[in-house]
């Protein structure tokens, strides 16, 4: 059968499954191209004034995750689906946005 898509999601991504016939197993797994996101978080990353301006008002956008990152951060700290989204452990959250292996996500040089 080789490699089929299942669903194909501009938000989401795609799905996909793939049968290895050479070992006898099925693969289902989802992918997405995350690169605009990551160039976007690394201009604000770089606008300092921006940092400055969100602290001042009361607000501090420090990362932008998307749904395939987020599926990941899940299974890697143990997480039922939707427990990220739904986080309220903030020395968890805060050790996941610090996190160097996910810094392209974050949105300030600033720690959290």
């Amino acid at each position: 059968m080789g490699k089929k898509t299942l669903d194909a999601d501009p938000f989401f991504g795609t799905t996909f499954i793939d049968n290895d016939k050479s070992i006898n197993k099925l693969h289902v797994g989802t992918f997405q191209d995350v690169q605009p996101l990551l160039e976007r978080n690394k201009i604000y990353r770089n606008d300092e004034d921006r940092t400055k301006a969100g602290i001042k008002n009361g607000w501090f956008h420090v990362a932008s995750f998307p749904p395939a990152a987020i599926a990941m951060i899940e299974k890697q700290y143990g997480l039922k689906p939707g427990g990220f989204l739904t986080l309220k452990d903030d020395k968890l959250l805060n050790r996941i946005i610090n996190d160097r292996d996910l810094s392209g996500f974050k949105t300030t040089t600033k720690r959290v």
